[in-house]
């Protein structure tokens, strides 16, 4: 499936998510990228996995992974 992605009131959540994914030294080194520091979407993309890279956009509208079809 191809997750488009969508801005929502979760984005710490989902940040949250993207660090919990990858540990602290790529997350900080990848929001740390003038990419990352202005839209922390492209670094998820980049470095989550197409499943977790879906559950990253779900958290991000929904708040949890709660009813997450992935």
């Amino acid at each position: 499936m191809d997750v488009k992605y969508s801005p929502g009131p979760y984005k710490e959540e989902a940040k949250t998510f993207f660090r919990n994914c990858v540990g602290d030294d790529i997350y900080f080194k990848a929001m740390s990228t003038e990419a990352g520091s202005r839209h922390h979407y492209v670094a998820a993309r980049v470095y989550l996995s197409e499943p977790d890279w879906e559950r990253f956009c779900y958290i991000e509208q929904h708040g949890s992974l709660n009813g997450c079809p992935v």
